[in-house]
C-alpha cells in the first residue's frame, strides 16, 4: 500500500517546501495585530558577497513581490511634544529563497533624520526592522509619503505626526476653600492633579504671590509621560476678609 505524504506547511522557505499563500496571510494577520512593533534585528548595509549582489540586482516580479511583506503603510505617531522623540517601526519579511536589498529614504524631512538604519540586505525568510524616529524643532502638523526601495524598485508609506508645545493638564482650574466650623487648624489643604498626556516628560514650576495665602507643593517637579502628580494647595489666611489669588503654573 502506498502511504500518501501528508504536506508540510512552512512559514519560511524550508528544503523544497515553500510557504503557502494562506499561511503568509496567517502570519501577516498576526504582525498586524500588534501596535507599534519595533524589530530589533538589522542585517548589514549592503550587500557584500557576489550572491548577494546577485540577488540584490534581480529585477523582482509581481509573483515574487507577494512573498515580501512591509509595513505599516501607515505610521501616525499622533501628538509628540517638540524637541522630543518618538520611535515606531517599518518592518520588512523576506520569504523568497534570496537576499533583498532596502533601502528607506528620509533624508528631505529634518523631522526624520534620527531614524536608522537607512539600508539593510535582508538575508532569506529573515524580517528587519527599520526604527523610524520622529522629532519636531518647532510646533506643526506633519505628513509625508517616505519612499523605499526593493531592490531598487520604488515604494511608499505615509508618516505622519502633530508636533504640540509642551503641555500639562490641571484637573481644576478654580479651588474653593472652607474651614469646618468646630476646626481649629490655621490652614485648610486640597490636591490638585497634574497630568501629562504627551511622550515625553515634562518639567512645571509654580510662580505664586509672595503673601504666601496659598502655596504649592512641589513648587516645582517632572510629570513622567503618561502620568500624573498630586499637587498640595495649602491655605493660610491672613485675616477675616476673602483671599482670591491666582497661582500660575509654568511648564
Amino acid at each position: 500500500m502506498v502511504q500518501e505524504v501528508e504536506p508540510l506547511y512552512v512559514e519560511k522557505p524550508v528544503g523544497k517546501y515553500e510557504p503557502t499563500n494562506a499561511s503568509l496571510k496567517r502570519i501577516r494577520a498576526r504582525k498586524d495585530q500588534v501596535v507599534n512593533r519595533i524589530v530589533k534585528k538589522k542585517f548589514k548595509a549592503e550587500p557584500m558577497t557576489q550572491a548577494e549582489v546577485k540577488d540584490c540586482n534581480i529585477e523582482l516580479t509581481g509573483e515574487q513581490l507577494q512573498k515580501i511583506t512591509a509595513g505599516p503603510q501607515r505610521i501616525n505617531y499622533k501628538q509628540v511634544f517638540v524637541k522630543s522623540s518618538s520611535t515606531q517601526g517599518f518592518n520588512i519579511s523576506n520569504d523568497l529563497r534570496q537576499n533583498i536589498y532596502v533601502r528607506v529614504m528620509f533624508d528631505q524631512y529634518p523631522e526624520l533624520q534620527q531614524s536608522s538604519p537607512l539600508s539593510q540586505c535582508i538575508p532569506p525568510g529573515q524580517e528587519a526592522g527599520f526604527d523610524i524616529v520622529f522629532c519636531s524643532q518647532k510646533p506643526k502638523q506633519f505628513h509625508a509619503p517616505i519612499t523605499y526601495y526593493i531592490n531598487d524598485r520604488p515604494f511608499t508609506f505615509l508618516v505622519t505626526a502633530a508636533a504640540e508645545p509642551v503641555s500639562l493638564e490641571l484637573s481644576k482650574k478654580v479651588l474653593k476653600f472652607n474651614f469646618n466650623e468646630e476646626s481649629m487648624d490655621m490652614s485648610v489643604k486640597q490636591m490638585l492633579q497634574v497630568t501629562n498626556t504627551g511622550n515625553a516628560a515634562a518639567r512645571f514650576w509654580w510662580e505664586h504671590p509672595c503673601s504666601n495665602v496659598f502655596i504649592p507643593n512641589p513648587l516645582e517637579d517632572i510629570v513622567p509621560a503618561g502620568g500624573s502628580k498630586q499637587i498640595q494647595i495649602v491655605f493660610n489666611p491672613t485675616g477675616p476678609k476673602n483671599d482670591d489669588e491666582v497661582l500660575t503654573m509654568h511648564v
